[in-house]
């Protein structure tokens, strides 16, 4: 009684905190900062490749900015892998990748 219900990116936020603190050797992020504001998402992947450290992670996210902190992105298609490489190699080939940011960016 008196309490409050915790938002949807709240939620997520624990959700975090309860993955990123277990002892896995791998860990797997499905669109981790969907329900986060712009603020908490900022924090979130400005701090992740050095939460993860010694770790390995499967980052699933359709934000493409946030897949700027990956050692290697792998662009689907068709069910297949189109497209392989490190997010400014991505950029600068100007392929599947480099359209699907520039439009993102057009949407902002």
């Amino acid at each position: 009684e008196g309490g409050h219900e915790l938002s949807i990116g709240q939620w997520q936020k624990v959700a975090l905190a309860r993955a990123l603190m277990a002892n896995s050797r791998c860990v797997v992020l499905d669109e981790p900062a969907s329900a986060m504001d712009a603020r908490s998402e900022q924090t979130l992947f400005g701090s992740l490749k050095d939460r993860l450290e010694g770790r390995s992670a499967l980052l699933i996210s359709h934000r493409l900015r946030s897949l700027q902190i990956a050692d290697l992105i792998h662009v689907l298609g068709g069910g297949r892998i189109i497209e392989s490489g490190r997010f400014d190699d991505l950029m600068a080939k100007e392929g599947a990748f480099f359209e699907m940011f520039r439009s993102q960016l057009r949407q902002s």
